[in-house]
């Protein structure tokens, strides 16, 4: 580190000839080199004895301090010792602190600290405190209550909601569909973002409160509905988890993948030492990585040993298969089962793991070729970096392999071509897949989070099936949505707030809330079951379902094809009125 420190110079070529200039200890703006060399300088911060109960954790050249204290006399005293330390430090390495910007927060039980908070100084001045700091991007309050961050998040979706709905209106993608994909990528990353460190599991609570407003600024755009559509019939309208569902999914998941912790979803325990985890590929010198090749032949040559692999999956199961040939005879065959919930990729690597290990106890020597159908794997092997423990386990077993004296050559081949190997290996998968289970290779990060979401979802679909709404009728499941992109009409259908006479009545909007046909009461259901005016249009939904449309069987409608234009007419007939 110091020789790139000391005695540099750069220079630039001017008419011919060069410039040059001396440089000085740092390091140039915008070399790539800079924040490694910023990361081993900052690094040595954690090597300074700060004392017990202090926590220092720095982001580029944002440095945080945590000091916990019994009383105001004992943090005072930390902290001070801590500030005076890295002040040394600064003057020793050549940096400094923006003391303008410093700012201290104390986070304690009720509100004796707030008027009278530690006297803290750096470089002479004195230390300020504040209510609240934003930390990465997280507003943090001296409650932890995380509900300033919501405030600033609600901020932030009105703003995006307003711009991606310009967006989609100059640009000719006013659908529901494009507007949603906007949400799920855009929007909700943003009210989510660090919920892993502020969301609290409470169903009922200023939280949650917070965030299912906050989701409704962009669903009520997306569907086109009355301000006073409920909360509850929001999401499903617009087939997305309800907020407080999604945070529990993503706070789930970040426990189980990042945290590393034990969890129970519903009732199932996930626990990490049965997780796939990413193997830490840093681990690897450059020099032992291994690669590797493959090639695409146009056909099969047997000769000396061939190894084919085989990976299947279906309803019943998960299976993998492989079969050994000396020339054209069958010397050995194996077959695995694996759980229900692995996937292809896993059947594909468990096929090649055992078919591999087989020749590794074997005691084999001379030549083997390798075929698989599995493109995916073999250029998995392929990668130097390959994050998959049980990739970097493979690797392993090919170079002891070789070592021992194997010429080994893999191969890709595409599946059901005639190649009587692969056809064989295919058959052992798919016997495998419907026998006993002979090998789990471990939760893998999409099964991690399919658990997750399959938990989520039916917690939703309990929550929905004790809903008394009229948009039950036609979404008795959370899952009935995926039918239909609501827009202006379908939505005061399902929802019963658009303009019917009775609701506009119920808002003061109109005196009289009855129907020109007699009804007293002229709602979405009168239109839809029983209004004379209708009579015409509600024939056609009779004949689309085969029976006489009743309040019970609404929800059928929406698996028949041209319906959706007679709803659309109904509403259209009502808001009339």
């Amino acid at each position: 580190v110091s020789g790139f420190l000391v005695n540099r110079s750069y220079f630039v070529p001017v008419r011919g000839g060069s410039a040059s200039v001396d440089g000085v200890v740092g390091c140039p703006q915008g070399s790539p080199l800079s924040p490694l060399v910023w990361n081993i300088v900052a690094n040595s911060v954690f090597e300074l004895p700060l004392g017990e109960g202090v926590l220092v954790f720095i982001y580029a050249d944002d440095v945080n301090i945590i000091v916990k204290g019994s009383s105001r006399r004992r943090v005072e005293g930390s902290a001070q010792c801590v500030l005076d330390r890295l002040l040394e430090w600064s003057a020793l390495n050549g940096v400094s602190f923006n003391t303008v910007k410093t700012r201290g927060l104390v986070v304690a039980k009720g509100n004796k600290y707030v008027g009278r908070p530690p006297v803290l100084a750096m470089g002479g001045a004195r230390v300020r405190f504040t209510r609240q700091i934003k930390v990465l991007g997280v507003v943090i309050d001296d409650k932890l209550s995380f509900l300033p961050h919501l405030v600033e998040v609600k901020d932030k979706v009105v703003r995006l909601t307003l711009a991606l709905s310009r967006l989609a209106r100059n640009n000719n993608l006013k659908s529901f569909t494009v507007f949603m994909e906007l949400y799920r990528r855009c929007i909700e990353r943003v009210i989510l973002y660090g919920v892993g460190a502020w969301y609290k599991d409470s169903e009922h609570s200023e939280m949650m409160d917070r965030l299912t407003s906050i989701q409704r600024v962009p669903l009520l755009k997306a569907c086109k509905g009355y301000n006073t559509v409920p909360n509850r019939a929001l999401p499903a309208l617009c087939h997305v988890l309800p907020i407080d569902l999604k945070a529990l999914e993503e706070v789930l998941f970040f426990r189980v993948w990042q945290a590393r912790q034990d969890v129970v979803v519903g009732e199932r325990r996930i626990e990490c030492a049965g997780i796939d985890y990413p193997y830490p590929v840093w681990r690897v010198h450059p020099v032992d990585w291994v690669v590797v090749k493959f090639s695409r032949p146009t056909n099969v040559v047997y000769s000396g040993y061939t190894l084919f692999t085989d990976g299947s999956k279906a309803a019943g199961g998960v299976g993998a298969g492989f079969c050994l040939f000396k020339g054209h005879e069958i010397i050995h065959t194996g077959q695995v089962g694996l759980p229900c919930e692995a996937s292809v990729f896993e059947a594909e690597l468990a096929a090649m793991h055992f078919g591999l290990g087989y020749l590794a106890e074997s005691g084999i020597v001379g030549e083997v070729s390798v075929y698989t159908d599995s493109l995916s794997l073999l250029q998995a092997l392929h990668n130097p970096v390959h994050g998959n423990a049980k990739i970097v386990h493979l690797k392993h077993v090919i170079k002891g392999i070789r070592l021992g004296g194997v010429r080994i050559r893999f191969n890709f081949i595409h599946s059901h071509t005639g190649v009587t190997g692969n056809d064989f290996a295919d058959k052992l998968a798919n016997l495998a897949r419907d026998g006993p289970v002979t090998w789990d290779p471990g939760g893998s990060k999409t099964w991690v989070r399919n658990v997750i979401r399959e938990h989520v979802w039916r917690v939703w679909e309990e929550r929905w099936s004790g809903y008394d709404h009229w948009i039950r009728r036609w979404l008795y499941s959370v899952r009935c949505g995926e039918r239909v992109a609501p827009d202006y009409f379908l939505t005061q259908l399902f929802s019963g707030h658009g303009g019917f006479p009775a609701y506009l009545k119920s808002r003061n909007i109109r005196d009289d809330g009855s129907c020109g046909c007699g009804a007293l009461v002229a709602d979405a259901a009168h239109y839809v079951l029983d209004c004379g005016g209708t009579r015409v249009l509600r024939a056609g939904l009779g004949a689309a379902l085969g029976v006489p449309l009743s309040a019970d069987n609404l929800s059928f409608l929406l698996s028949r094809t041209g319906v959706l234009d007679t709803l659309r007419d109904i509403v259209r007939y009502a808001n009339t009125q």
